[in-house]
C-alpha cells in the first residue's frame, strides 16, 4: 500500500459503485482536510484505508488489498476502527485481538421502490 494525501486518490469509482459500505469513508473525507491515505493505485484503487487519529476508516472488496491492509497493523499497539463493513470486521477480528465492538446496521431505501400510498404508518421526514 502507498501512503497518499487523500486528495490526489481518484476514489470516485469505488465510491459510486459501493455508496452505503463507503459512507463513513465518505463522510471523513468530506468533514476532515489533508488526511492521509493508504492505497495501491490513484487511479484505479481497489480498496482505501484511512487514519483520522485513533480511528481508521476502510474500504475494499478485494482480498489481497484486505490482506495488505490487515499486514498495515503488524506493530504492537490499539488501532480503532469505525463504520467498516462487515466482511472486513470479521477477519480483523479473526487476526487481532478486540478490545470493544459497536455493531452497527444502516438500512436503506431506494427512490423508486418509496410508495406513500402504500403506507400503513404515517412517516415524516428526517431531521437533524
Amino acid at each position: 500500500m502507498n501512503k497518499i494525501q487523500c486528495e490526489e486518490i481518484n476514489l470516485k469509482r469505488l465510491m459510486n459503485t459501493n455508496p452505503l459500505e463507503t459512507l463513513s469513508i465518505q463522510y471523513i473525507l468530506k468533514n476532515k482536510p489533508k488526511l492521509i491515505c493508504y492505497t495501491d493505485s490513484i487511479d484505479h484503487p481497489k480498496g482505501i484505508l484511512i487514519q483520522s487519529g485513533y480511528l481508521h476508516y476502510t474500504f475494499a472488496k478485494d482480498l489481497a488489498f484486505i490482506e495488505d491492509l490487515l499486514n498495515h497493523f503488524s506493530q504492537p499497539g490499539e488501532y480503532g476502527f469505525a463504520g467498516i463493513p462487515r466482511e472486513i470486521a470479521t477477519l480483523i477480528r479473526a487476526r487481532f485481538e478486540v478490545e470493544w465492538s459497536n455493531p452497527c446496521t444502516a438500512y436503506t431505501l431506494n427512490k423508486d421502490d418509496y410508495h406513500p400510498e402504500r403506507q400503513i404508518h404515517k412517516t415524516k421526514p428526517l431531521r437533524l
